[in-house]
């Protein structure tokens, strides 16, 4: 069948109407596609880049699993444009991965950013909730994606998992604001007061002998006579252990029950023979929890550490101004054991602990 010149030109018109249609649509979308998983006979037919280009190419680059055209080019400081002609892709939508592209000559590599830090060194981490973006959580903490990525090893940034644990790195800004609501930090502790001596009932004369001692709660007493015994420890409270010197070294200088780890002892310090610097405490407590992702929260001036059930969950050991630090720790249900570490080397003493269920 013979075609008239008429036919051939509506043919030609058509064909030249859908090859613009889809160039338009590649130069006005063209990060939309990302690159396909190859295929083995797809693959095999790919053309070399010089094939296309004459040779004429500055580096070549074989496309990954999750390219597309505008990164590529962007990588590289060329245009889609130049890759689709250099390539001879008509189709800028569809990228094979597996397919080594020619990159034109000419093009200005983008700067590579500096090397992230170690993803140990790190001294706060995240559980990822359902909602969370690698964006939100870097705003949360006041660091770029990028870091976090990088921290983390993760190369497809929309790609993190409910319950992963990520490594925040150091030197970040504490966030502002809180994801919850701000909770009133508990009233200062009330000092225990010595127990008052108890009375002695007036004795005949004259003197007659001492009646045997009653039981006691704490250790028996050498009769005759009252003796000073210790304050009984309050439910729930911490065991504070305070040291006259800021290693937790020897013995403690005093203990004592303290119902919440709440100080802000200025440049006074706790007392009792404890100086107003370079001194130390270790705060130890039991309780039963019922189980689930909680977040602890320390301000401190200048250093702290906490373990639970003897891991440890926040290490910020260090001399400096108050600064905020908090950890996601994950606890079953049931009863835990938490360990407090402190020190105050130098000016002002400060340090508050406290902990929720996320």
């Amino acid at each position: 069948m013979k075609l008239n010149p008429a036919n051939v030109r509506h043919l030609r018109r058509a064909a030249l109407t859908f090859m613009l249609a889809l160039t338009l649509l590649g130069a006005l979308l063209p990060g939309a596609a990302l690159a396909a998983p190859p295929a083995a006979a797809t693959q095999s037919a790919a053309p070399q880049p010089a094939e296309w280009n004459g040779g004429n190419c500055s580096a070549y680059y074989t496309v990954r699993h999750g390219d597309n055209l505008s990164s590529i080019a962007f990588r590289f400081g060329t245009s889609v444009q130049a890759l689709m002609q250099a390539n001879g892709i008509w189709n800028p939508n569809r990228v094979l991965a597996g397919t080594v592209l020619c990159i034109p000559g000419g093009f200005h590599p983008q700067p590579q950013p500096q090397p992230w830090p170690p993803s140990g060194d790190c001294n706060v981490c995240h559980f990822v909730r359902p909602g969370d973006t690698l964006s939100s959580i870097a705003a949360f903490y006041g660091v770029s994606p990028w870091a976090i990525a990088q921290a983390n090893g993760i190369w497809n940034w929309n790609l993190i998992f409910v319950g992963q644990k990520l490594c925040i790195p150091e030197n970040y800004f504490p966030p502002q604001p809180q994801p919850i609501p701000p909770q009133p930090w508990p009233p200062h502790p009330i000092p225990p007061q010595p127990w008052p001596p108890q009375p002695i009932p007036p004795q005949p004369w004259p003197p007659q002998p001492l009646p045997p001692c009653p039981p006691q709660p704490c250790p028996p007493q050498p009769c005759p006579g009252p003796q000073p015994q210790p304050c009984p420890p309050v439910y729930g409270a911490w065991n504070g252990e305070y040291f006259a010197n800021r290693d937790l070294a020897g013995s403690p200088t005093f203990v004592r029950q303290d119902t919440a780890i709440a100080f802000d002892w200025d440049s006074v310090g706790p007392g009792g023979g404890i100086p107003a610097t370079n001194f130390s405490t270790r705060w130890t407590r039991n309780e039963q929890f019922s189980g689930g992702n909680y977040r602890f929260w320390t301000t401190v001036d200048d250093g702290v550490r906490v373990w639970v059930d003897g891991v440890l969950i926040i290490d910020f050991w260090r001399i400096g101004p108050a600064t905020s630090v908090s950890c996601d720790h994950y606890l079953s249900p049931g009863n835990h054991t938490i360990r407090v570490e402190y020190f105050q080397a130098e000016g002002v003493a400060l340090m508050y602990l406290k902990y929720a269920r996320l």
